[in-house]
């Protein structure tokens, strides 16, 4: 095996520009197709006002940068670690602040992500099956919002790719093997310090890939492992760590239950969000059809056919392999088989590996998140890259058996159909797309009878597939974009005039106090932040967990370093859980302690309160 890998090393050294031509042009109009569909209407698209004040709050000073600051006073902190923010703020110190700069190094990493799932898949499965998991990718609703956002997940997903990437890099080059299985452990260290522990869903798939793909004996793939973990544990905690390890106070992190950046890691952005500890732990995830969600933005809309494709041709391209291979063990062809070039060899075992790595990966990830609590469109980009291999894998295997077999041309009609049929039940009602996938599964039909062989009528079915298969979700990518959505998510979002007129009445009637306002919930404040840039003194966390205690407050207002509350939530009743804001004594002796002056602010009512004590 080693041979084939030095074999395999060469083959693509000397691969010239005229050999990869027939695969760079393609994937670079799919990677085009994709970047069209992200920056459509992107300047008119809304920012998620609570990561655009972390960005403003981070901005202004290195110790809010590397602390995660979500105020300006740094009083707080964002519940992410802060490497994507880290970028962001990049963007908006070259081009200054804007929505578009914001959201730039998302659009840009989530393009980076179509073309490196191609590559991917074409080192993995051949040139055909990189560009259908490409262009399925490229066209995925889910990761189309995502692109177009200012949250986090489209970068997570290009460096769990390129992770991936690196592992098939080191199977092709054994010389080199510890650097880049190094590399990608570092690669997924970086995506876990990006979304933490959403960057853990594929860790078991690409052990798995890297264990089966790797040449060598036992202990040269133990070593090898052993260092990309190592990479990956080095870098994933550097944060963490650095933070623990710096002098100084440290802002309480939203989420947080006591103050510590490692709790809001592994408890609230880990344990929690599958419902195994803290508030959300009694209630049970929407089980293992949750991505099949029906209804007009529902889950099943934004992921759920296009999964639904990915299974189907995935498993009968499996099952056509698999029985093409049992035939020719029959057919006293193994002699040939096991008389062929290294370099075949060594195409076949990482196309088995491959096989194995998507299947684990994809079943992963449809179990846990039919377990999560909740599950918003931007947490799928953990599993997008799966389902777009196992899509251009699947439906690329049965179209070139279709080319010769007339079992897996039925095969390959058949889950088109299927797949139409349950876009169908999932999707909003669209007839145009329907018929336009359900006439491609006819002719695939048709072709039953024809049989034409060659390479070209290969590519003509695989082409054919891929129309059918991917209808549903290109019309709803395309209806998407053009209509200004994004998966952003708007906490603490407030009307653009509102948030104006806010803005004036505090500066006007700040009085040299030292925050512009407090907030009842620290991520309610977000919109006012993000706008003006100021201190903003937030009296509770998530569930209402109480960061200022009333005589603090009360302190303050005396001391006439803060003004006004911005309210917001329902009144503390009798019987109601005690995790609301609302319960929180601060909040109460606010409510106490106030009156109304939102109609001089030009807001709604109760929404701003003028402190005393």
């Amino acid at each position: 095996m080693a041979a084939a890998g030095v074999m395999t090393a060469a083959r693509v050294r000397t691969d010239g520009l005229t050999a990869r031509l027939p695969f760079a042009v393609p994937l670079a109009a799919v990677v085009a197709l994709a970047a069209a569909l992200r920056v459509w209407s992107f300047g008119a698209i809304a920012g998620n006002p609570f990561y655009d004040a972390a960005v403003r709050s981070m901005s202004q000073s290195w110790h809010n940068l590397f602390v995660g600051a979500f105020d300006p006073s740094a009083l707080t902190a964002v519940d992410k670690a802060p490497l994507d923010l880290w970028l962001q703020v990049a963007s908006v110190k070259l081009l200054g602040f804007s929505s578009v700069a914001l959201r730039l190094p998302e659009l840009l990493a989530g393009i980076a992500a179509v073309a490196l799932v191609g590559d991917l898949g074409r080192r993995l499965f051949g040139a055909p099956a990189g560009l259908a998991a490409a262009l399925a990718l490229a066209l995925l609703p889910a990761s189309v919002l995502t692109g177009r956002s200012d949250t986090m997940d489209a970068m997570l997903m290009a460096l769990v790719v390129l992770a991936a990437w690196c592992v098939v890099r080191a199977a092709q080059r054994p010389a080199a093997r510890v650097r880049w299985t190094l590399a990608a452990g570092a690669a997924l260290g970086l995506a876990f310090n990006v979304k933490l522990a959403e960057a853990l869903l594929p860790l078991p798939a690409l052990v798995l890939l890297a264990w089966l793909a790797l040449g060598g004996g036992v202990g040269a793939r133990l070593r090898a492992l052993a260092a990309g973990g190592a990479a990956f544990a080095a870098v994933a905690l550097a944060w963490l760590v650095a933070l623990s390890l710096a002098a100084g106070p440290k802002p309480f992190p939203i989420g947080s239950t006591d103050g510590s950046a490692w709790n809001v890691v592994f408890v609230f952005d880990g344990l929690q969000r599958v419902g195994l500890a803290g508030t959300t732990a009694s209630r049970p995830g929407g089980g293992p059809l949750t991505l099949f969600e029906s209804g007009a933005g529902a889950l099943g809309t934004l992921v759920g056919t296009a999964l639904a494709a990915a299974l189907a041709v995935g498993l009968a391209g499996l099952v056509v392999t698999l029985v093409a291979a049992v035939r020719a063990r029959r057919a006293g062809r193994l002699r040939a088989v096991a008389e062929e070039d290294a370099d075949a060899a060594g195409r076949r075992k990482l196309a088995r590996a491959g096989t194995a790595f998507v299947a684990v990966w994809l079943l992963l990830g449809i179990a846990v998140f039919g377990r999560m609590v909740v599950v918003y469109a931007r947490y799928l980009d953990a599993l997008a890259p799966a389902l777009a291999l196992a899509l251009g894998a699947g439906v690329a295997a049965l179209a070139a058996a279709a080319a010769r077999r007339r079992t897996a041309a039925a095969a390959l009609a058949l889950a088109v159909a299927a797949t139409a049929a349950l876009a169908l039940a999932i999707a909003p009602p669209r007839p145009a797309i329907t018929a336009i996938a359900f006439v491609a599964a006819l002719l695939l039909l048709l072709a039953v009878l024809v049989r034409p062989r060659g390479r070209a009528w290969s590519h003509a079915l695989l082409a054919l597939a891929l129309v059918g298969l991917l209808a549903a979700p290109g019309a709803t990518a395309v209806r998407l974009a053009g209509t200004h959505q994004s998966d952003g998510g708007e906490p603490g979002a407030m009307p653009t005039r509102q948030l104006a007129s806010l803005s004036g009445y505090l500066t006007a009637h700040r009085h040299g106090a030292r925050y512009e306002l407090a907030t009842m919930a620290a991520a309610s404040a977000g919109a006012v932040i993000a706008r003006d840039g100021q201190p903003v003194l937030a009296l509770t966390s998530a569930y209402g967990r109480p960061l200022v205690t009333p005589h603090q407050l009360a302190a303050a207002v005396r001391a006439g370093q803060v003004r006004f509350l911005l309210a917001g939530g329902a009144h503390c009743v009798a019987g109601q859980p005690r995790d609301r804001t609302g319960c929180a004594p601060v909040v109460e002796w606010a409510r106490a302690h106030s009156r109304d002056v939102s109609r001089a602010a030009g807001v709604r009512p109760r929404l701003l309160l003028r402190l005393h004590a």
